[in-house]
């Protein structure tokens, strides 16, 4: 497919994935703004004040962030200034990171997470009482179109994972590491839950369920790793041959 082709296709599909979050992230805003979060249940109250420490708002903010720089990246690819060529390859660098990190393993963790506890019993994770503030296309936009967006993105965008997975694990630690501490910080300072899942649970499964959710981000990782392989497997071919023929020249 030519380049300029799947450049505009890949701008349409970023550019939308990003006009989308946007919308969901105002609407949320506007929801919690006319303060109609039910009151009668007794965790809801910090839903308003601590929004934004939900892990399902981290990835959104986190996918936000990606699709954005794909954007720029997008345009950058159409572009023949030398300069900009440079900014390019560092904005791929990046984008490349934060997808193999952060955006296919998180979102994968948060809609297998919500939908397998809430298939279970819905109240330990999202409460009836809260359908009037989030309604189901609110729920999927938060918790289902991530995936459908991450795995889309896995299909047009070639992803290049390094040989070391070192440094993408060292990423998965720390963004897992920094939410258990806001987690519980969370609950430490205010005495709320924000999953109602862990008020039923006692110490030992809260900290194994938190090692349990680092040790899924990385498999996940590993997955997208395994998916993007059979995917671009042409293209790896191609990039190993090409970093081979590199070293030929350099020895």
């Amino acid at each position: 497919m030519p380049r300029t082709k799947m450049s505009t296709k890949s701008f349409i599909f970023h550019l939308g994935i990003v006009l989308h979050h946007v919308f969901v992230f105002y609407y949320f805003a506007a929801k919690l703004g006319k303060g109609k979060v039910p009151a009668d249940l007794e965790w809801t109250h910090g839903l308003e004040k601590y929004w934004g420490r939900f892990l399902t708002i981290w990835n959104f903010e986190i996918q936000t962030f990606h699709f954005s720089l794909c954007v720029v990246q997008d345009v950058l690819e159409l572009q023949s200034n030398s300069y900009l060529q440079q900014a390019k390859h560092y904005v791929r660098k990046v984008n490349n990171y934060t997808f193999r990190a952060f955006v296919f393993p998180l979102s994968l963790i948060v809609t297998l997470a919500f939908w397998t506890i809430y298939s279970i019993d819905r109240e330990l994770i999202m409460p009836k009482a809260l359908d009037a503030f989030l309604p189901l296309w609110l729920n999927h936009a938060l918790h289902t179109n991530i995936t459908v967006a991450a795995f889309t993105e896995m299909l047009i965008t070639f992803h290049w994972y390094p040989s070391s997975r070192r440094n993408t694990v060292y990423g998965i630690a720390a963004i897992t590491v920094a939410y258990a501490v806001c987690f519980y910080c969370t609950y430490y300072y205010d005495g709320t839950w924000l999953y109602p899942i862990y008020g039923v649970l006692d110490w030992t499964q809260r900290i194994s369920l938190s090692a349990v959710t680092f040790i899924a981000c990385i498999l996940m990782s590993f997955f997208g790793e395994y998916l993007n392989s059979q995917i671009w497997g042409l293209e790896i071919q191609k990039m190993k041959a090409k970093d081979l023929s590199k070293q030929k020249k350099h020895s």
